[in-house]
């Protein structure tokens, strides 16, 4: 028997859009109230996870909503998207765990490997920056050594 289909929504951190995808509805401008809103109607309805996105332009910041929504909820997974680079490891490590024992366990993240802004990096080269990213984050999650060359 296969597991049960987990049932996801989305976190409108960085502005919303209603009527035409990509263009954002000024009435659904990111804000603590809004988003926490959402947050908390997915939590009440049953939802297993929500995504909490990371954006360039401002919005609300993924990592500090995920720690302020934590104990506002019951049983949803929060979804915090990570960009690869926007944050030095060490301190990120420190911030997800922290987050996670907030959220009782119910943290999970989405490694997002994209260009920064002002960066165009090939697949192959951003790809193994992301897989590096990676493995010394698990590692520091882990309480283990990290030593990074690159």
């Amino acid at each position: 028997m296969s597991a049960p289909v987990e049932i996801s929504w989305f976190g409108a951190l960085c502005d919303d859009d209603y009527e035409f995808l990509g263009v954002p509805n000024p009435e659904l401008q990111s804000s603590w109230n809004h988003c926490r809103d959402i947050v908390q109607t997915a939590d009440r309805n049953g939802f297993d996870n929500i995504l909490l996105p990371s954006g360039y332009q401002l919005g609300i910041d993924s990592t500090a909503f995920a720690s302020a929504i934590a104990t506002h909820t019951e049983q949803i997974n929060l979804l915090l998207a990570v960009r690869i680079g926007e944050m030095w490891l060490p301190q990120l490590a420190r911030q997800l765990a922290t987050i996670d024992q907030m959220a009782e366990g119910r943290l999970t993240i989405n490694i997002i490997s994209s260009d920064m802004p002002g960066q165009s990096l090939d697949s192959e080269p951003r790809y193994r920056r992301t897989v590096e990213f990676m493995h010394g984050l698990r590692s520091l999650l882990n309480g283990e050594r990290l030593e990074i060359d690159g």
